[in-house]
């Protein structure tokens, strides 16, 4: 296969290890990647016979193996919401250094790093009373999940926040969006929720 770049020149993508080519995992699907590879072992060990152990956690043994390892071979990459430039860690830096790309039409860059499940991408759903709130009024609740659904609130009632926090698991988990959610009060844990075979 040739791409074709918008100079003229082609790219041939007949082989591995081609030096200017890069496989990109979308930050929102990195833990979705690292399940699916702790999914995978686990059906490796039962279809062989091998002991498992008890699967929540091999799954997390495996996933703490993984994830520092990933890490070793990633490169950051960022993608200005504002021009569209996209920025791309620089190997071997002490410091965080990139390398900086702008797109031919900034609009149409918008979202190129996010997810590839997009409006189904799974993400989280947190909320805190007391200790580790974002809010000085008492509490807060912030999720991030789908194609860019966000939002942050902030309470000054603990029933109020504790109501709303059920009514979002409510629409969000419906919806099959969330792959994990808490709730937490002055530090306590009064609800946790995360997706069965998961990390």
């Amino acid at each position: 296969m040739k791409i074709e770049c918008r100079c003229g020149n082609f790219l041939p993508d007949s082989t591995d290890y081609i030096p200017y080519k890069a496989s990109l995992v979308a930050d929102q699907d990195r833990f979705d990647l690292i399940d699916a590879i702790c999914a995978n072992v686990q059906a490796l060990f039962e279809r062989h016979g091998l002991d498992a152990k008890d699967g929540t956690r091999l799954n997390a043994e495996i996933f703490h193996a993984v994830a520092p390892t990933l890490r070793l071979y990633e490169r950051s990459q960022y993608l200005c919401g504002k021009c569209g430039r996209l920025l791309l860690e620089r190997r071997g830096e002490p410091i965080f250094d990139c390398y900086s790309f702008k797109p031919d039409d900034p609009a149409d860059s918008k979202g190129a790093l996010r997810s590839k499940k997009m409006s189904q991408w799974r993400g989280s759903l947190t909320a805190h009373w007391g200790a580790g709130s974002l809010s000085p009024l008492g509490g807060s609740i912030w999720w991030d999940c789908g194609d860019g659904e966000s939002g942050i609130e902030e309470f000054s009632e603990w029933e109020k926040l504790e109501l709303r926090y059920h009514e979002l698991f409510a629409l969000l988990h419906g919806r099959d969006v969330l792959r994990g959610s808490s709730l937490r009060k002055d530090g306590e844990w009064v609800h946790t929720w995360r997706p069965p075979n998961t990390a």
